[in-house]
């Protein structure tokens, strides 16, 4: 097995963006269940295509891999926690708006609207303060492994390669957003990440995830502030420390 590197030519950032459709895209059933919104496979293209069209094109972007047997089998995105995206990066972050309204379709669009409509000034600052850039952070923007070479530690070994290369940066910590649901939610947790807040919109729960890199906090700076906004909202499921 090769030691983990950054990917810096087209070729392979391609293997890459195959790693990631491979482990978001293809295990979502075509048929979704009638009334899903964001848990569809049309969404998770979506989304995925966005993600490394958008910051996979930003000028802080970091493409990592890893592989064996000559083949790439793990990859991962990163950026500054406040990506900062280039021309390339709006037009993916455009695409994405229209497919997000196709995707949707004329209910779900509703659905979203009325339920938006209802928030609270209060709820608008807690999604704010949620998924506002932390100081000092690098975010995760994807990594995965392919299907067929999961349960391999292949995973395991490149995230203990980007913390460490996290730290000799001077990065405090990594952030992500993920599914709470999802198997790799228990993976982030054993791998020292803490969970700082979650909510549901329609059919999806996300969650903002943080690991500090100085091993002093379980969750990223800001934390009680997001928490003190949150209950002020009215959110549940809060796991704050």
């Amino acid at each position: 097995m090769a030691e983990p590197t950054e990917l810096l030519t087209p070729a392979r950032r391609a293997e890459a963006r195959a790693v990631f459709w491979s482990a978001f895209v293809d295990p979502v059933p075509d048929s979704p269940a009638r009334g899903a919104v964001f848990v569809s496979r049309r969404f998770a293209a979506a989304a995925t295509r966005m993600t490394y069209g958008a910051y996979g094109s930003a000028a802080d972007a970091r493409w990592y891999g890893l592989a064996a047997d000559g083949a790439l089998v793990s990859a991962a995105l990163l950026t500054d926690a406040a990506a900062r995206l280039t021309f390339r990066s709006h037009l993916a972050l455009v695409r994405f708006g229209g497919e997000f309204v196709w995707t949707l379709g004329w209910n779900g669009l509703r659905q979203l609207v009325g339920e938006v409509r209802t928030w609270a000034p209060d709820r608008w600052k807690a999604v704010t303060a949620a998924f506002s850039p932390r100081p000092g952070f690098q975010e995760l923007q994807l990594i995965a492994t392919s299907p067929a070479a999961q349960t391999r530690g292949y995973g395991d070994r490149l995230l203990a390669f980007l913390k460490d290369k996290a730290a000799a940066q001077g990065y405090r910590g990594l952030s992500l957003t993920t599914v709470p649901e999802s198997p790799a939610y228990r993976w982030y947790l054993r791998h020292g990440f803490a969970t700082d807040v979650e909510f549901r919109i329609l059919d999806a729960v996300l969650c903002r995830m943080t690991l500090s890199l100085n091993d002093t906090a379980t969750g990223g700076e800001g934390s009680q502030l997001v928490n003190t906004l949150l209950k002020a909202g009215g959110f549940s499921g809060i796991l704050l420390p």
